[in-house]
C-alpha cells in the first residue's frame, strides 16, 4: 500500500472520521479479498453479518484498547489511520477473521481487531466476519446472527 500520512486522520475531528464508509471485500466485492482463503469457493470459512457492539462484548482483544480509538501507541494508530485511509480512499478490506475460544466462550480474531474497533468508534450498527463452518454452531450461540 506504501506510505500514507497518519497525522491526517490522527488530528481529524471525530464528526469528519465518522463520515467515512466500510468497504467489506464480500458478496458482489468478494473479488477484492486480499486473503483468498477466505474466498466462498474455497468452501471453508463463511461471511456473516453481526451485530457489532455484540461482537465487542463477546471478544477478547488481548492487548488491543478498545477504549481510545487513537492511543498514542504507534502500532495502534498506524492500523487504525491505514483501514480509515483504505475506506477513505475507495479500498475494499477483508472482513475480520474470527473463531471460538472453548475455554471461555469468547470471540477470538485470527485478523482484524483493529477493523472491529474501527466500525465500533464509526459507531456502524453492523459487521461482517468470517468464520469457519465448523464454528457456526458456537459462534450463532455468542453472537446471535441467525435471530
Amino acid at each position: 500500500m506504501g506510505k500514507f500520512n497518519t497525522n491526517r486522520y490522527i488530528n481529524c475531528e471525530m464528526s469528519e472520521i465518522m463520515k467515512i464508509k466500510p468497504l467489506w471485500a464480500i458478496d458482489e466485492n468478494v473479488g477484492f479479498l486480499l486473503d483468498k482463503a477466505l474466498h466462498p469457493n474455497n468452501d471453508r470459512f463463511v461471511f456473516k453479518i453481526v451485530k457489532t457492539k455484540r461482537l465487542i462484548e463477546c471478544s477478547d482483544f488481548k492487548e488491543v484498547d478498545i477504549r481510545l480509538l487513537y492511543t498514542g501507541d504507534d502500532t495502534n494508530d498506524n492500523r487504525i489511520s491505514q483501514i480509515l485511509y483504505c475506506w477513505d480512499n475507495g479500498i475494499y478490506l477483508d472482513p475480520p477473521t474470527i473463531y471460538a475460544e472453548n475455554i471461555n466462550h469468547k470471540v477470538m480474531y485470527s485478523d482484524g481487531r483493529h477493523r472491529v474497533k474501527v466500525s465500533y468508534f464509526l459507531e456502524f450498527e453492523n459487521i461482517p466476519v468470517a468464520l469457519e463452518k465448523d464454528d457456526l454452531k458456537i459462534m450463532n450461540l455468542l453472537l446471535g446472527f441467525d435471530q
